[in-house]
């Protein structure tokens, strides 16, 4: 995920992560030919601290997870990407970190019960701690060199191409053009269908940033759902340089 500049005097964008959401945006006015990394999700802020209470739902059951997520984002749109679960405390000691240059290269890390590995780059596409958040959702810079166009505009709705595969599969961003929230992520296959989704629900205004309050994310293939609600958000949170750091995963 790469650029994430402020546009003076234009709306802002909101664009999801992802995750994350896949996961979203802020910064890049709505007429803006560049949009900022799919998972940033706070404005212009620098430094921001939250948790989202993460609930997965599949046929065979439901799973819980409690995230910290701390984001410190660089002139030029560097960032840097920490997630880090806390509850159930059985699985305290996964970790997810992204580290992204001012041209949209960069590195990922993901520890699990399995040990710490370095992921492709690109971001791979796995399940990030077995949901339905994937590696390449927080990655996009990486993948796309963060230089994105709107692709077409239609019914109050302007889309934005993030990502096209070899095979003819795409990711894309769709947001209200009157206001330039984020409104849904979709990844589609060759022939068009929607193979997986994230819709943002709602949202709120913190100090001035209009912050996502609950996400959906929807694998139409496996039938599988993410649900992902933000809480305790701090905007411009002081976070030491050193949480980002390989070392502390």
């Amino acid at each position: 995920m790469g650029h994430s500049g402020i546009a003076g005097g234009s709306p802002k964008i909101l664009v999801l992560l992802v995750f994350l959401l896949m996961l979203g945006t802020g910064g890049l006015g709505a007429a803006e030919t560049q949009a900022p990394p799919p998972f940033v999700l706070f404005g212009g802020a620098k430094t921001v601290s939250f948790r989202i209470d993460m609930i997965v739902s599949r046929a065979s059951g439901e799973k819980k997870r409690t995230i910290r997520v701390l984001l410190s984002r660089e002139t030029g749109g560097a960032y840097k990407l920490l997630l880090h679960i806390v509850q159930p405390e059985i699985l305290s000691d996964m970790k997810y970190l992204a580290i992204v240059g001012t041209d949209g290269g960069g590195s990922a890390w993901i520890k699990t019960s399995k040990g710490l590995r370095a992921l492709p780059k690109g971001g791979a596409d796995e399940p990030i701690f077995d949901s339905d958040l994937r590696s390449r959702d927080l990655m996009v810079g990486e993948a796309s060199g963060g230089i994105l166009s709107p692709s077409s505009s239609e019914d109050g709705e302007t889309l934005y191409l993030l990502a096209a595969d070899a095979d003819g599969s795409t990711r894309t961003a769709i947001l209200e053009t009157s206001t330039g929230l984020l409104k849904r992520l979709e990844t589609k296959n060759p022939a068009g269908l929607v193979l997986r989704r994230a819709r943002v629900e709602g949202y709120e205004d913190r100090r001035g940033c209009q912050v996502p309050t609950r996400i959906l994310v929807e694998d139409l293939e496996k039938k599988s759902t993410t649900t992902i609600v933000f809480g305790d958000v701090e905007i411009g949170a002081k976070i030491p340089d050193s949480s980002f750091s390989k070392a502390s995963l």
